[in-house]
């Protein structure tokens, strides 16, 4: 059974016991009501019907909280694409390190890869094994937060103060690339999530 199954049957079990108990604790409540509504010869049991919503409430939003809580929050991908002159030498990205952790992010660099991951799925790697050829490409897994945003305009400004003349552009867009200096004024003077 895979991570993701196991975490589904957990979620489904966890709603399935909520409702069971809030039906037996709710059942408990109305009992008397009900009782008393029976003996005055009225039929059909209204306060049996709210604790069947009741039942059906808890059982969803505990399956639901459950579900959040285990597979974490749902993540936003996107990329950007580096551009630089192929006649300027490249950048090593354990020169990029220091900058980086200036600004109090912790990046890890194995070969030409960057990558720094986040405490739950979120990440950002940074793949410089094309540059050579004129183009790298960044890679990020946002939890909708913008932090992993955040750090890859950062990377990109300071990747592009060790290449001069570097651009990007958002992976998707048709627009042309725009130059690594254009991002100075857009980042703030502390990262907010470093």
């Amino acid at each position: 059974m895979s991570r993701e199954d196991r975490n589904k049957l957990i979620a489904v079990v966890a709603g399935l016991a909520a409702a069971m108990i809030v039906r037996t604790i709710g059942l408990q409540l109305v009992a008397q009501g009900v009782a008393d509504r029976d003996a005055a010869g009225f039929e059909g049991a209204p306060q049996r019907r709210f604790v069947v919503v009741l039942v059906i409430l808890c059982g969803v939003g505990t399956w639901w909280l459950v579900s959040r809580l285990l597979h974490g929050p749902k993540l936003q991908r996107s990329s950007f694409s580096l551009y630089r002159d192929k006649t300027l030498p490249v950048p090593a990205l354990v020169e990029l390190v220091g900058p980086l952790e200036k600004w109090g992010y912790r990046p890890i660099v194995i070969g030409n890869v960057l990558t720094l991951q986040g405490v739950r799925h979120g990440g950002l790697t940074l793949d410089l094994a094309t540059l050579s050829s004129g183009y790298a490409s960044l890679e990020i897994a946002d939890t909708g937060n913008d932090r992993y945003t955040e750090l890859a305009n950062y990377t990109m400004y300071e990747l592009g103060r060790l290449a001069p003349g570097m651009t990007y552009r958002d992976g998707f867009s048709p627009l042309s690339a725009e130059s690594t200096d254009n991002l100075e004024p857009l980042l703030p003077d502390r990262p907010l999530f470093a």
